[in-house]
């Protein structure tokens, strides 16, 4: 079903179902910024915030998960 809003479709054109992520380091976001483990939007992919160079904060089940500098997340664009 197409999209009655063109400036919707430049951003996430039809079919897509996500919103627009950037693949980052874990090293390359700010601490107190929130990031993402997939590049989805589905309900299990929980926000994470940044807390420490080596720590972040899962928004959802308020666990904290160690990461290192180098994983792979996403950064909402």
């Amino acid at each position: 079903m197409p999209s009655n809003n063109p400036a919707q479709d430049r951003y996430n054109p039809p079919g897509t179902t996500s919103p627009d992520f950037e693949s980052v380091k874990f090293s390359e976001i700010n601490t107190g910024e929130l990031f993402w483990l997939e590049e989805n939007k589905d309900s299990s992919n929980h926000a994470y915030r940044k807390t420490s160079e080596t720590n972040a904060l899962n928004t959802k089940l308020q666990e904290v998960r160690t990461f290192t500098r180098n994983d792979d997340v996403f950064f909402k664009i």
